[in-house]
C-alpha cells in the first residue's frame, strides 16, 4: 500500500453488491486513496493499472480473491481439498450483497453452505465456551434452559454493530440490530494520523503531508500499530525514516492523550446500543450478558464506557476478539456436516434478521411496512 497507494484495494465489501450512486457508496469512495467508477448498470468498479495496463476490477473479484487466499490456507491446515464454507456478514447485508459474496465464492470453485449473520456467530461461538464449562460449573444447565438477552457489540475497522440477540431453548434469535459507519477502527485510526500530521507540520515548519499519498500511507499504517500498542501499553512511538522529502519522523504519543483525543468518538459508541436497545424494546437491565468483539473492543476507553453503561454487568471479552466470528462459523459449519456430537452442544435453531423495512409502495411513493426492519 505504502509503495502503490492508487493501485492497492481495500474494504471491497463496504460496496460490494451496491449502486455506485447510493449515499454510502459515494460517501465511501471520498476516503479512497484509488479510483472507482460507474460501469454497466450503475454497478461500481475499482480503476487501477496492473501490470502497466489500465483494468476495471468489480468488487467482487477482489472478495474472490481473499475467498482464493483463505481456501489456500484452510487446504494447507487441514491437508485437503476444500470446496464448502461458511460466511459470516454484519446482519446488515441485503440480498443483493449476500448473493454477491456467493457469486465472488462460486468464482474460485467455493460454494456458501450458509451465510450466517456475525451476531449470532459470536454467539454460537459463546454457547460453545459455556458448554466447555457445564462440567465445572452446573449451574450452567439451569441457566441455559432460561431465556437470555445477549447484547453483541462488535466494534471492527468497518465499524460499529450492535445486536440483541434473544437464545430460549431450540431458538437464537437477533431481535434488533443497528450499524454505524462512522464509528470503528478508522475512526480511531483517522484521530492518530491527524495528530501526527499536525505533529510533523509543526516540526517541519509548515511541511504538508497530504500533498504525498505515499506519506499518508505508511503514516496510516504506522498509526494503526500505535492504537493497537496503546491497548496493552501505557506510550507508544512512531518511527518513519524519509517519511516526506527525506525527512525522518519520530513522535510518541500517551494512552491518556490519545483517549483526549478520542473522547468523543469513544462516547459515541453507546449511542448505536440506545438505539438498538430501543429498538428491540428492552432496556440495559434485560440484558443479561454484553459480549465485546472486533479489534477496538481491545481499547481499553471502549471497555470502559460499555462497562460504565451496562453497570459493570455480564460484560464477557473474548480472548481473541477478531476470531469468534470465525470459531462461530466454523462450529456451524461441523453442525451441519452432521458432527453435533462432537461439538457437545446442541445449537439453537437461528432465526434471520430483515435488514431493511419490507413492505408495498402506497400513495405518494410512501412504504406501508408489511415485516419491520429487524
Amino acid at each position: 500500500m505504502a509503495r502503490n497507494t492508487a493501485n492497492t484495494i481495500y474494504d471491497a465489501k463496504k460496496i460490494m453488491g451496491k449502486k455506485f450512486t447510493q449515499d454510502d457508496v459515494q460517501a465511501e469512495i471520498k476516503t479512497l486513496p484509488f479510483q472507482v467508477k460507474s460501469k454497466g448498470t450503475d454497478l461500481p468498479v475499482y480503476q487501477v493499472t496492473h501490470e502497466g495496463k489500465e483494468k476495471e476490477v468489480p468488487p467482487e473479484e477482489i472478495t474472490s480473491k481473499i475467498v482464493e487466499k483463505m481456501l489456500a490456507i484452510a487446504e494447507t491446515g487441514t491437508g485437503s481439498r476444500v470446496t464448502k464454507a461458511v460466511f459470516a456478514v454484519p446482519p446488515h447485508f441485503t440480498e443483493e450483497q449476500k448473493t454477491a459474496l456467493k457469486n465472488a465464492a462460486i468464482r474460485v470453485g467455493c460454494t456458501a453452505q450458509r451465510i450466517l449473520a456475525e451476531p449470532i456467530a459470536v454467539v454460537i461461538a459463546h454457547l460453545h465456551q459455556e458448554s466447555q464449562s457445564t462440567s465445572a460449573n452446573p449451574d450452567l444447565d439451569i441457566w441455559k434452559k432460561k431465556t437470555r438477552n445477549l447484547l453483541v457489540f462488535d466494534l471492527g475497522g468497518g465499524g460499529l454493530n450492535v445486536a440483541v440477540v434473544s437464545v430460549h431453548h431450540d431458538l437464537m434469535e437477533i431481535v434488533a440490530h443497528h450499524h454505524d459507519d462512522s464509528l470503528g477502527g478508522e475512526g480511531f485510526d483517522n484521530v492518530l494520523v491527524k495528530h501526527f500530521e499536525a505533529d510533523f507540520k509543526r516540526k517541519f515548519r509548515g511541511a504538508d503531508l497530504n500533498t504525498n499519498k505515499r506519506a499518508m500511507a505508511r503514516l496510516r499504517g504506522a498509526s494503526e500499530r500505535v492504537k493497537k500498542n496503546l491497548s496493552t501499553m501505557q506510550q507508544a512511538t512512531v518511527e518513519l525514516d524519509g517519511l516526506y522529502e527525506g525527512m525522518d519522523f519520530n513522535s510518541s504519543i500517551t494512552r491518556a492523550r490519545f483517549e483526549d483525543l478520542a473522547y468523543d468518538l469513544t462516547k459515541a459508541c453507546i449511542t448505536p446500543v440506545v438505539k438498538c436497545l430501543e429498538q428491540a424494546s428492552m432496556n440495559k437491565k434485560e440484558i443479561h450478558q454484553v459480549l465485546l468483539v472486533g479489534g477496538g473492543s481491545r481499547i481499553p476507553a471502549v471497555q470502559n464506557v460499555v462497562s460504565q453503561f451496562f453497570e459493570g454487568n455480564g460484560l464477557i471479552k473474548f480472548t481473541n476478539p477478531e476470531e469468534c466470528v470465525a470459531m462461530g462459523a466454523c462450529i456451524e459449519a461441523e453442525t451441519l456436516e452432521g458432527n453435533v456430537a462432537n461439538a457437545k452442544t446442541d445449537y439453537p435453531h437461528k432465526v434471520k434478521a430483515a435488514p431493511h423495512t419490507l413492505g408495498v409502495e402506497i400513495v405518494d411513493g410512501k412504504i406501508a411496512a408489511i415485516i419491520p426492519k429487524k
